[in-house]
């Protein structure tokens, strides 16, 4: 075996590799891309999907949304079992549908759901999504 026959091997490994990292670094640019176009273009509203479901013996009234300084929101009424106080059923759905997760696969902005009495007494639970970087 000459002497180029052999320096031919690690040069195509070589070349392997190389272009094995290039791949990978270019599916993580488009993936990152994906991710910041779905944060940014998607909707600055909470589909009314996004409500957590409730227990059973508790109900929703039609969501109001608006928006603010740190982002959008949809807020409803809740209404319990008869018996309940408002304090009550708050500390009920208080574990049940507070807490924040990731708005979708891609879409990575914060989505935060809350449960409180209002000031007129009643229970409201609010969903809102942060806008990027609050």
């Amino acid at each position: 075996m000459t002497e180029t026959a052999r320096d031919a091997g690690p040069r195509r490994r070589t070349r392997v590799v190389v272009t094995a990292v290039a791949l990978a670094l270019a599916c993580a640019l488009l993936l990152v891309a994906v991710v910041i176009v779905a944060s940014v273009v998607g909707s600055p509203r909470p589909s009314p999907d996004a409500l957590p479901d409730l227990p059973d013996g508790y109900t929703l009234a039609r969501p109001e949304s608006g928006c603010g300084s740190g982002g959008c929101f949809l807020v409803a009424t809740v209404t319990g079992p008869a018996p309940l106080a408002p304090d009550e059923i708050v500390e009920v759905l208080r574990e049940a549908v507070t807490g924040c997760r990731a708005n979708g696969l891609f879409d990575r902005r914060e989505l935060c759901a809350s449960v409180e009495v209002s000031g007129d007494g009643s229970v409201e639970l609010s969903v809102m999504l942060r806008d990027l970087g609050k």
